[in-house]
């Protein structure tokens, strides 16, 4: 099914039982539309700064700004203007060839670092519903009744009503199948800290680590 931004919005409406007020656009004069336009964009903002969306993420390289960091970085890098949170940030392209650089801060909306190469993994400020998947909508539009719901009815009930069907049952099983879309291997350590994990030592008379009575040599 094809969504639009009205669309979501009357879903929302009827969430809180005003079927009689669908909007026709969030412009067309009416009590609802002027709500709806108050909160639909940060709605949509903080719904997607609460979890890793797959359709939301984008990749992109990064340059540098023409202005180094005052101090404690080398390098300064401006988020995109669509970021609404960063995931993942690498001084290389290829998917095994380097590893997440842990060593970044955001701080404004830059990224300081010490790399002089920038690729960042991020959120993106999604607003195509149709490229949004069915339980994030779902999630949309029950997060935006409940912020409808209080201007419209007066009723907390009804409020916290919503509010805990969105953290106790929507977002669960959006979390849940967005998590099956796609496989990544594990994390790759060190070399040092993967002799640590080896099943032998330098001696072949230690037993393996997954052996039991590890601690008797006999």
């Amino acid at each position: 099914m094809a969504y639009t931004t009205e669309q979501i919005c009357n879903l929302a409406l009827a969430k809180i039982g005003d079927d009689a007020a669908q909007i026709t656009s969030l412009t067309d004069g009416s009590n609802e539309a002027a709500l709806c336009s108050k909160f639909y964009e940060p709605t949509l903002r903080e719904l997607l700064a609460e979890h890793t969306w797959n359709f939301a993420i984008k990749l992109k390289q990064l340059t540098a700004s023409t202005t180094d960091p005052t101090f404690g970085w080398n390098y300064s890098y401006p988020l995109p203007a669509d970021c609404i949170r960063p995931l993942e940030f690498r001084s290389d392209s290829s998917e095994y060839g380097d590893r997440i650089i842990n060593e970044w801060k955001v701080i404004g909306r830059n990224i300081y670092t010490n790399t002089g190469n920038a690729y960042l993994m991020y959120i993106s400020y999604c607003t195509d519903p149709n490229q949004m998947s069915p339980l994030f909508i779902r999630a949309l539009y029950t997060k935006l009744a409940s912020k409808l719901a209080y201007p419209l009815t007066e009723d907390k009930n009804l409020v916290v009503s919503l509010e805990n069907e969105i953290s106790q049952v929507i977002m669960p099983e959006a979390r849940r199948v967005n998590g099956f879309e796609g496989h990544s291997f594990p994390m790759v350590d060190s070399a040092w800290i993967e002799a640590s994990y080896t099943s032998r030592s330098l001696y072949d008379d230690f037993r393996s680590f997954s052996q039991e009575n590890y601690g008797s040599l006999s």
